[in-house]
Formats: C-alpha cells, sequence, structure tokens
C-alpha cells in the first residue's frame, strides 16, 4: 500500500511432507520445498495472485499443522520490511471440498479457543466444478453478531470483486468472472476472498462466534459451505499478589494437578473448576498459610476437554487453563 510500483520476488517455503506440483503463473526456480516467482508490476495498492497446487505425502498424519511460509523481497528501501511476510498454518483433514470457509488464528490445534482480543482471518474457497463457464460468482458471508465490523479489513481476492455489507451479511460479487469449469481448466476453476476482522469487546468466557457462506454461481441455487466455530477463552483476569508466582502442573493431566504458590499469604483461598460456560464444577478451600506451599486436586472425573481453574480470595482473583485428556 505505498506509491512504488513492485517488481520483486516472491518466494514460497513449504511445509515438510509436502511437494510443489505446478503453479500459475510457473515459478522461475524451485528448489526442494522453495519456490520462487517474480512479480509482475504490482502498482500501488494493487495486488497479483500466484495459483499452486502442491502434493501432501499419504504418511502426514491426520491432525499435522503444515506450516506455509512466504516472503516479498528484499525490496529496495521499504521503510516496513516485517510486513513482507506471510505465514499460513494449515491442519490435514480427511477429506476435501473445494467450496469451503476457513478460519486461520494462532495456534489451530487449540479446538477454536481464541483470545476475547484475537483478529481472525477469515477464508472461502469456490470452484466452479460444472460443464460451463461461470459468468458471475456471488458469496455472501454470514458475519458472526459477536463480531465487531468496524475491524472489518478486506485482505484479497482471487478475482476483480465488489463488496457490501448490509445487516450482518457480508456480499462479494464477481461480475463477469469467466471461471472455467474444473474440466476444462482444473487450476484456474478456483477462486477465494480472505478478510479479517476481530470479536466484539467484553464478550463473556465461552462465547461462540461461528460463520457461514454461500456461493451463488450464475442462477444455480447456492452452495452452502461448512460451518466456522471458534470460542472466546478468558485465561487470566487478575492476580493474587503476581500471577507468575503460581503454578499449575501437569497440564494438560488425566488424573491430578497441582497448584504450587511461593507467596505466603495467611487468608483464606478458593480454588474453582469451570466449564467454558462459567459454571462451576468443582470448588475447594484452602488456606495457603497452613498448607506446604502446593494443592492438589483430583480432575480425574471430568470429561476431557479444556476448563477453568479460578484462584480467588477476598481481594483478587487468577485464572489458568487446565486441559482435562
Amino acid at each position: 500500500m505505498g506509491s512504488t510500483v513492485i517488481n520483486d520476488t516472491v518466494t514460497l517455503l513449504l511445509p515438510v511432507g509436502t511437494s510443489f506440483l505446478y503453479s500459475y503463473p510457473a515459478p522461475i526456480a524451485v528448489s526442494g520445498n522453495t519456490v520462487k516467482w517474480l512479480t509482475d508490476s504490482i502498482l500501488p495498492f494493487g495486488n497479483n495472485n500466484i495459483w499452486f497446487d502442491a502434493h501432501i505425502d499419504s504418511a502426514v498424519a491426520l491432525g499435522t499443522i503444515l506450516h506455509f511460509e512466504a516472503t516479498v523481497g528484499p525490496l529496495s528501501g521499504d521503510i516496513d520490511p516485517t510486513n513482507n511476510i506471510a505465514i499460513v498454518d494449515k491442519v490435514v483433514t480427511g477429506s476435501f471440498d473445494p467450496n469451503e470457509k476457513t478460519v486461520d488464528y494462532p495456534n489451530p490445534n487449540s479446538n477454536g479457543y481464541i483470545s476475547p482480543t484475537q483478529e481472525l482471518i477469515y477464508t472461502v474457497f469456490f470452484q466452479n466444478t460444472g460443464t460451463d463457464t461461470a459468468f458471475n460468482v456471488v458469496v455472501k458471508d454470514t458475519i458472526s453478531s459477536n463480531l465487531d465490523v468496524n475491524t472489518l479489513k478486506i485482505i484479497g481476492a482471487s478475482h476483480d470483486y465488489t463488496v457490501s455489507i448490509h445487516n450482518g451479511l457480508l456480499r462479494f460479487d464477481f461480475n463477469n468472472i469467466l471461471l472455467p469449469d474444473s474440466n476444462v481448466n482444473e487450476l484456474l476453476s478456483h477462486g477465494y476472498l480472505r478478510y479479517a476482522i476481530q470479536p466484539k469487546a467484553n464478550l463473556t468466557n465461552g462465547t461462540n462466534i461461528s460463520n457461514t457462506a454461500y456461493i451463488f454461481f450464475d442462477y444455480n441455487v447456492p452452495i452452502v459451505t461448512n460451518t466456522t466455530s471458534n470460542t472466546i477463552l478468558i485465561t487470566a483476569v487478575g492476580s493474587i499478589a503476581n500471577k507468575n508466582d503460581i503454578k499449575v502442573y501437569p497440564n494438560p493431566s488425566s488424573k491430578n494437578i497441582t497448584i504450587e504458590w511461593k507467596s505466603n499469604s495467611s487468608e483464606t483461598t478458593t480454588l474453582e473448576i469451570l466449564d467454558l460456560t462459567g459454571r462451576t464444577i468443582n470448588k475447594e478451600g484452602i488456606n495457603m498459610a497452613t498448607e506446604t506451599n502446593s494443592h492438589s486436586m483430583d480432575i480425574s472425573t471430568l470429561q476431557n476437554g479444556v476448563y477453568l481453574l479460578r484462584i480467588s480470595n477476598d481481594k483478587q482473583t487468577a485464572v489458568f487453563k487446565v486441559v482435562k485428556e
């Protein structure tokens, strides 16, 4: 988004377990898992797209996180080179629908749990799997009422588009897209859109954020994507003396967790295990002055999943995430 036309190199580092197949445009170099392209005169506020296919080895286990990293440059005279890198982590799944919606966020193996201020990056993928060219494509994306539309940022799309939002419905119109069907040109039969948005302020613990997209190819009935789902997880709301002086281990645990503290407190302290809706499942009272700087809690009867451990006295509170496995 500067004021200079960009002509430079794009470098993609593929994760272990994958191999490059082909791309459009063709790369200038392929060496192992490193692929390079030359950019084609990107104008200020403009963008270019590179399409590529990669093979995932059958030995890669389901649930594996694949780390893709792309960089542009070096750009001579760039005042902010820190934004010349893009990283996408993808979880390997067992099936594939070319029309789908994904959500990216840190720690994609966290079962969808995010912090209250975590920006979410949504991508809607679509493909013309019909028998003729699609002249127009419309994507209607339902924005969760728990997302702040004022933080919406359009990151990019595969083709020229117009965008509008009304009553929580985000609409992308790809007019005259001329998307070939997959039988004629598989590589160019794909399209996508990508945007970022943040949760609303002051969402409570356990709040769910769900989104679904509807893809219209010309006058056909819409294709409904999968529904993405994230859950707000508040892991800390304060401190008792110093939250860093409290340790909770082992975590994850299948039987017991130990709460260990350094400070010498004479106050009665309450230990609570809560589910993500805030419901108290187990509650114990201890006196930190009379115990030997540690206390054990039995969590063996809990269902596997994520819980909150709330430690509180009359003055302060600390909350820790606990995983039962």
